[in-house]
Parts: C-alpha cells; structure tokens; sequence
C-alpha cells in the first residue's frame, strides 16, 4: 500500500510539473493570432481604428507609436490598482504578460496620422459638446434599469450614459454589477418615426473568442 501512495505521489508531482512547463512554454511563445485580434478589436472600441486616440468631451490616449515599456507599466498600474479606471481594471486584469507585451509591442509598430482636419463650421458645435459633455444616462436612470432586472440596454449616444463621466459610473453598474449588456450608437431613428415600442430584438455579434464586447448588428421585428 505504501508503494502504491509513492507511485501515486510522484505522478501527480510529474503531472504538475509537465502542466506547468506546458503553461509556462504557452506563455513565452504568446498569444494566438486570433486571441490578439480579439482584444485590439476592444481597444480599438475607445482608442481608435489604428490606436489615434480620441479628443473630445471624454479624451482617449493616443496609443500608436508609445515604447511598450510604457504601455505595459500603464496596463500593470490599472491590474495593481495603481491607477483607478473601473474599465481598464476590467480590461487590464485578465491580460496575460505575454499578452500584455504582445498588446504594447503592436501599438508600437502604428503610426496613423494626427487627429485634425475636421470642418471648421463645425468649431462652435464640438466646443459646446466638449464644455456641455454629451447626453446620456446617469448613475439614477442605471440604477433604476438594474432594478427593472433587464438584459439589455442601449441609446444611439456613443457613451450610453451622460459624459465626461471619467469613472463611467453607468457603465458599473449595469456590466460590473447586474450583467446587463450596453449597446452604443444604435439606429433608432426609423423605430421613432414610425413610432414603434415593442418589437422582437435580435443581437448579431462578430465571433470573437475571447473577447469583452463585439459590435453587433441590431434587428428589430415589429
């Protein structure tokens, strides 16, 4: 019997060693292709097709071109709470490093124009948008919805709730909290018109594994 115990005993040592070289082979070879797609695909949600940046009532860092030191201190600060964003928290802490360097390392290789270059007849309109934010949800109206026990929600605004909100308030209550899914800028305007308010909805999201949001192509069957 004790032989049997030691038997066992040392393949299960053997076992978990074998796992962990695997685990640890994995990571230094780092992400898959399409793992890597799936999580720029959200980065590019906030930060831009090519990782411009955004101006504007709720300004997005410009990540093209930044040392991947830099981006990947910035991403650890937001897992060690150094930094305090609920959604890069959320973003940040599922990362593995190789992920996190694969990340900083494809940042480093854009370089997309300069942001500019919009109509100078729209000068008084983007100032009004960026002293007066931007309409949308607050922290009540979520708290109000979570308590209606929904699925979903969403506006035709490109931030669902009301900004600059810099800790994006709605955002945590509805996602964090309760699971409620957030669609941003839907069409809703051929629903208005025709004034229709109870109607089937399907959501048809883009397959990625692995990743936190997709956009979707929303039907309403009224």
């Amino acid at each position: 019997m004790k032989l049997i115990s030691k038997r066992l005993v040392l393949q299960t040592v053997m076992l978990i060693l074998v796992c962990a070289a695997t685990g640890r082979a994995e990571d230094t070879a780092g992400p898959s292709n399409p793992d890597l797609q799936a999580k720029l695909q959200y980065c590019k949600t906030c930060h831009g097709l090519s990782g411009q940046g955004y101006r504007g009532s709720f300004p997005m860092p410009r990540l093209a071109g930044q040392q991947p030191e830099y981006l990947e201190n910035q991403l650890q600060a937001f897992i060690e709470r150094r930094r305090t964003n609920p959604v890069m928290f959320n973003v940040a802490h599922v990362l593995s490093p190789s992920m996190l360097t694969a990340l900083a390392t494809h940042f480093k290789e854009l370089n997309p124009k300069p942001l500019g270059g919009a109509p100078r007849e729209l000068v008084a309109a983007g100032k009004k948008i960026y002293e007066e934010g931007v309409p949308g949800v607050v922290e009540d109206g979520a708290r109000f919805l979570a308590s209606k026990k929904i699925a979903f929600t969403g506006a035709d605004t490109t931030a669902y709730e009301k900004v600059p909100s810099l800790d994006l308030p709605c955002h945590v209550i509805l996602l964090m909290e309760n699971g409620i899914q957030i669609m941003e800028m839907v069409n809703l305007e051929e629903l208005s018109r025709e004034a229709v308010y109870t109607f089937l909805f399907i959501a048809l999201p883009l397959k990625i594994k692995g990743g936190v949001g997709s956009p979707i192509r929303p039907i309403a069957i009224a």
